[in-house]
């Protein structure tokens, strides 16, 4: 079977919400390798602990900025909601 193939059964497979989800994803990937500015880092982990990790218009530095990156984001957004530190005692 050809990626094509793959792909599009895959894609077939979905529902509505995780298709347009697919689709926004894979529309804003392509601007990295259309356009001069946007960079990517997708790390895909694995259930076995293998993980596959693809930079898109970016070298080690810059991924490793984009990294930190969402880093912060996820950081901020599990302690958001958090109680302040003094009422966690």
């Amino acid at each position: 079977m050809s990626e094509a193939d793959e792909l599009e059964q895959r894609i077939k497979a979905m529902d509505e919400e995780d298709r347009e989800h697919f689709k926004t994803l894979v529309v804003n990937l392509s601007k990295c390798y259309t356009e001069d500015g946007p960079r990517a880092v997708v790390t895909i982990s694995y259930p076995n602990g293998m993980d596959e990790t693809f930079t898109m218009n970016c070298d080690e530095e810059d991924a490793y900025i984009v990294a930190q990156s969402t880093t912060a984001f996820l950081e901020f957004s599990i302690t958001k909601d958090a109680p302040p530190k003094e009422r966690m005692n």
